[in-house]
């Protein structure tokens, strides 16, 4: 090999280092715009939706093609956010039937569902359209026709036993 087929190899060295520095470059701006909440290295990690904790929260679906996250706090009880249940349209809450919970939801798997047989609202006359006032009003406990917490495990607002009664009247 002459000095000219060194000088080729040492060319192509340097281009496809470039290359490989441009590539990593391109790499880290592409994270940064994917995840600019995250700062360093992400170092987050899947999670294996069926253990416990996280087979206690799901997914609230209805069936207008909305969706939420939902706690299971009880035997058949759900907590969720009160606007999920909220039709824009009709400006009406959601008839019970039109709302149903996947518990330990991810990528379209789930270990347990529930269909919803009623639910209280934190007040049912403050509505989403009320705005800022509707704010402290935006939970729900969704009350399942069969229990599901033998399957998902619970997350209880306090102490063991507490009945979900004493929670709402607490407001």
């Amino acid at each position: 090999m002459g000095l000219r087929g060194v000088f080729l190899r040492f060319a192509a060295l340097l281009v496809w280092s470039g290359v490989a520095i441009a590539a990593d470059a391109d790499l880290d701006a592409l994270k940064k715009r994917l995840f600019p909440g995250i700062k360093g290295e992400d170092n987050r990690r899947i999670i294996d939706s069926s253990d416990y904790p996280w087979s206690a929260i799901g997914l609230v679906n209805s069936r207008l093609g909305g969706f939420c996250t939902g706690t299971v706090i009880g035997p058949r009880d759900v907590l969720t956010a009160a606007h999920c249940l909220w039709n824009k349209r009709t400006r009406s809450w959601l008839v019970p039937d039109a709302i149903k919970f996947l518990a330990g939801y991810r990528r379209r798997d789930f270990i347990a569902h529930g269909k919803v047989g009623d639910y209280t609202l934190a007040d049912p006359l403050v509505t989403p359209n009320d705005g800022a006032r509707f704010r402290p009003h935006d939970w729900a406990i969704l009350h399942l026709a069969e229990p599901i917490d033998g399957i998902t495990g619970m997350l209880p607002l306090g102490l063991p036993g507490t009945p979900v009664r004493e929670y709402l009247q607490a407001g």
